[in-house]
């Protein structure tokens, strides 16, 4: 039984990376697995099993979903809603229609809706579209494994909104009532798994402190719900026992069960959720029948049990987190139940010290192992590791499981007679550590020095320090950690420097970085209190090059499409250049002119955008033009012409036709020509007409709509650029 499960849940796992094309292999490996033995064959036809389980999920999944390339377009759907939260401009949830489940916002919606309701909606329907960069957020393949076939925005004025019939108030919520994203966002994060209501500094500060685990409803918090509900009625029965009373522990471990199934069903069943209800419902029929089998038993089959009923969920890093901090947990907690051994003083005082020893030793080692075994994750993920989560999760972990969360349980049992005040108690103590957090975000926040060339490294350094003590290679694992945070990236020669053009969708965002110098000229798009571009895709890269702090921030201007997530990128931030301060300057880092200049007749707005350019020692360069339109051109061909002439230029205002000019062409006369844009964008950017221009011109054009983030190396010496992209198989026409 134990190679079938293994098999399937790693055959599974391995269709679920990005080594999956290794497919074509598999029949080599049939045939040395038959002539090998029996079991190794049965083995590995489960791994193939498995793997094609998932892959042909994944493509049904694809096909399901709206392709990429459809543009958006206007039906009516009708369907079930569910999940709904509201915010406040919008409110968003999840339109189950006969075609599949649709992720729906409504913006400044008058319509009410409650999980349960059918509408019939009138829809804005648009796929669901990734960005390409290199360590970037897959953003479709996420909602792929959620099953989501596109998203839409309902035209909240069209007389065709209809609802066709509403449903009483679920359980599920009235308890999100309760426990509502206005009054008690974090609560609600931590008891239901919804972090929509946090701020953005609040989910940064979770997210880099290593205690994000702490807010989604995993094991932890099923366990716990489960575990109240057996005390509590074994404790009802206690009278009961007097006259022989013996279903106590059944009826109470079954009413457990039942109250661990409806919080996963409140909390949406996630991929956490699912594995400790598996685990939980594998330990109850054990016990039941008295059997004695290792809890490692339950992890692998809660594991092949979730790749059946989700075959896509192991596509993101949550599942991979959830199941690997679980299996080390059980590998670091085995022994706590064995027997103290030895002969021990017949002092009580002295057992129970021993006792307590024990068991807080075996937690310390347990949360070590979890430390460690989430590293390794998060290394091949490219997510930050915080060392000081490791001390903030042995603190935290049992004051929110043994205080936090029971409180809150009987906050919402409390809650439902009318008296809200123990909720509102658990919400500002977790608001108030929160706020103590954020006094020590620097030391919190600081991760690891992983970066691309060292990245492996660590993670098998990490592996080292996962394997038994037996094998004495912890002092060889930490030489290795110590080796490798030494090792520096690699970066541009003295004299050169290198550009990426990263595809942040409508907006702009860019790295220039040097020998020994980095600035990031714009952000991407990003509102102040929601998680922007900079969290997902500048982030992630300033982390896989190994750039730890960026010396400058050049803001061309101030639209929230170019400058909306400077608030993530704070801690790194050097110096801050805003258009409303851009005098003419020039600096040179490693041989790298800069040039920063503005319009003389424009000072704001569009018009007022800073710009930049930057030359190599070998004379070639590129120019930044943010978001000016025709009169501002005109204005630098005035002032300005002795410095426009570039040979890459990043197209102004993202190729609208009001940009571009002739006159402006002809004096930047470029060879190379980028434009920062969202695909299938609604303003039509780029404008037809404006790249019939850059043909005419023969410049070659690329676009991060279709070709993804765009790479340009400047060679210190007179030598080929090289461009390199993420999408190079889709041309852009």
């Amino acid at each position: 039984m134990k190679t079938y499960l293994l098999g399937f849940s790693l055959g599974g796992l391995f269709a679920s990376t990005s080594l999956a094309s290794s497919f074509i292999a598999t029949p080599f490996v049939l045939v040395v697995a038959a002539y090998h033995s029996k079991r190794a064959f049965t083995f590995v036809l489960m791994v193939v099993l498995g793997f094609s389980w998932v892959l042909i999920h994944l493509y049904l999944a694809e096909h399901a979903a709206l392709g990429g390339d459809v543009k958006p377009y206007r039906d009516s759907v009708s369907g079930s809603i569910a999940r709904v939260i509201h915010k406040s401009n919008k409110v968003e949830f999840d339109l189950i229609s006969p075609q599949g489940k649709i992720k729906t916002s409504c913006y400044r919606c008058q319509l009410v809706m409650s999980d349960g309701d059918h509408w019939k909606l009138a829809l804005r329907i648009k796929p669901i579209l990734n960005l390409h960069n290199p360590e970037g957020f897959d953003y479709r393949k996420w909602m792929l494994s959620k099953g989501y076939i596109a998203k839409a925005t309902v035209d909240s004025k069209s007389i065709s909104n209809t609802k066709l019939y509403g449903q009483e108030l679920s359980v599920r919520g009235y308890v999100s009532s309760i426990v509502s994203v206005d009054q008690m966002p974090m609560l609600r994060a931590l008891l239901l798994g919804d972090k929509s209501g946090l701020k953005a500094s609040d989910q940064r500060l979770i997210n880099r402190a290593g205690i994000s685990h702490l807010f989604v409803v995993s094991g932890l918090h099923i366990s716990l719900a489960a575990f109240m509900v057996v005390i509590f009625f074994a404790w009802l029965q206690r009278p009961l026992i007097i006259n022989h009373w013996r279903y106590s522990q059944v009826i109470g471990l079954i009413l457990g069960l039942s109250m661990a199934f409806l919080y996963g069903h409140l909390s949406g069943m996630n991929t956490p959720a699912i594995r400790a209800l598996i685990m939980l419902l594998c330990a109850f029929l054990i016990l039941w029948g008295r059997q004695n089998i290792p809890a490692i038993v339950y992890w692998l089959f809660a594991l092949v049990f979730v790749l059946v009923v989700s075959p896509l969920a192991f596509l993101n890093l949550g599942a991979w987190l959830s199941f690997g901090i679980v299996l080390s947990l059980i590998v670091g907690m085995s022994g706590l139940n064995e027997s103290l051994g030895g002969h021990l003083s017949n002092n009580w005082i002295n057992r129970r010290l021993r006792v307590i020893k024990r068991y807080s030793l075996g937690l310390v080692r347990a949360q070590w192992f979890a430390f460690c075994a989430g590293g390794v994750v998060l290394i091949i993920f490219n997510v930050p590791i915080s060392p000081v989560s490791f001390v903030l999760n042995l603190f935290l972990i049992p004051i929110v499981s043994l205080v936090l969360v029971p409180l809150a349980f009987m906050g919402v049992i409390i809650a439902v007679i009318g008296d809200v005040s123990l909720l509102l108690y658990c919400e500002q103590a977790i608001a108030s550590f929160l706020q103590c957090m954020h006094g020590y975000t620097q030391l919190i926040s600081r991760p690891l020095y992983v970066h691309d060339e060292n990245r492996y490294l660590v993670a098998c350094a990490f592996l080292m320090l996962l394997v038994p003590r037996a094998l004495k290679v912890y002092p060889l694992a930490w030489v290795l950690i110590v080796v490798a945070l030494n090792i520096n990236p690699n970066r541009p020669l003295e004299g050169g420097f290198s550009l990426i053009v990263f595809d942040v969708g409508q907006g702009s965002s860019a790295l220039v970085t040097t020998n020994n110098h980095s600035i990031l000229i714009d952000t991407g798009y990003g509102k102040k209190d929601a998680l922007g571009m900079s969290d997902y895709i500048v982030l992630p890269y300033l982390r896989k090059a190994g750039i730890t702090a960026l010396d400058k921030v050049f803001l061309t201007h101030n639209d929230a499409d170019h400058a909306g997530g400077i608030e993530a990128l704070q801690p790194l931030i050097g110096l801050l250049i805003r258009q409303d301060d851009c005098p003419d300057k020039k600096w040179v880092w490693d041989e790298v002119v800069f040039y920063q200049f503005q319009s003389q007749d424009y000072k704001k707005g569009n018009n007022g955008t800073c710009l930049l350019k930057v030359e190599s020692k070998s004379g070639v360069s590129v120019l930044f033009a943010g978001d000016i339109e025709k009169k501002a051109e005109e204005s630098l061909i005035k002032h300005k012409y002795d410095v426009l002439d570039s040979n890459v230029l990043i197209v102004p205002h993202h190729g609208s036709k009001t940009s571009s000019s002739s006159g402006f062409l002809k004096s930047v006369n470029p060879d190379v020509a980028i434009v920062s844009a969202g695909r299938l964008n609604h303003f039509g950017h780029p404008h037809p007409e404006v790249i019939e221009r850059y043909k005419q011109r023969l410049v070659k054009i690329y676009s991060t709509g279709s070709h993804g983030a765009v790479e340009v190396e400047f060679s210190p010496r007179q030598a080929a650029r090289i461009v390199s992209t993420y999408r190079p198989k889709d041309q852009y026409e």
